[in-house]
């Protein structure tokens, strides 16, 4: 679910064409939390 959102949200900012895109996820934080950390652990790898 993460993955597809940023994917559709944050692409014009992973390719530079943008310098932030904030978006909302609809989902409890305590839910979301374990899948921002692996998805940061992830990135991170890959200097994003």
């Amino acid at each position: 679910m993460l993955q597809k959102a940023i994917i559709e949200h944050g692409s014009p900012t992973l390719a530079g064409i943008k310098t932030g895109s904030p978006f909302r996820v609809a989902c409890p934080f305590e839910e979301i939390s374990c899948e921002i950390r692996n998805l940061n652990g992830m990135l991170r790898k890959h200097g994003l």
